[in-house]
């Protein structure tokens, strides 16, 4: 069976990992994310709010993240190896990744926003607002 797990109206502020996944991390399985904010979460590596990884799944809509940090890849969020994600009317603001991604980094996955905003981010290396590498799809 597939681990599935449902996120709505919620908040996820100030929180810290001290490698992946400041607020949030999916290793396999599902996730339904609606209505929820993330802000200023910090991941010493990877995934300011959320990483996800071994073929996770994220479907989201109106997300919010602001003021995320991660100390290598994807400011607010990192999707990675084999995953898949889909970001609907979400709004990136002002994070940071102190090598590639500054908002969003997708490695090896698929990736879709449709409607999302991304501002005021940065990355020391490259990929300020989101960077995109390896096998995968994006729109």
């Amino acid at each position: 069976d597939v681990s599935y797990m449902t996120i709505s109206g919620s908040v996820f502020e100030l929180n810290s990992a001290t490698s992946n996944g400041g607020a949030l991390l999916v290793l396999g399985g599902m996730l339904d994310l609606t209505n929820t904010s993330f802000s200023s979460n910090v991941a010493t590596l990877i995934g300011g709010a959320i990483m996800t990884y071994d073929n996770a799944e994220i479907n989201s809509a109106y997300l919010v993240f602001e003021l995320n940090k991660a100390g290598s890849y994807g400011g607010a969020v990192f999707v990675g190896y084999f995953s898949d994600a889909v970001f609907d009317t979400c709004e990136f603001f002002g994070s940071f990744a102190s090598k590639y991604g500054g908002a969003l980094m997708c490695q090896q996955s698929d990736l879709t926003m449709r409607n999302c905003r991304v501002l005021n981010s940065s990355a020391t290396i490259q990929g300020g607002g989101v960077q995109f590498t390896g096998d995968g799809a994006s729109e």
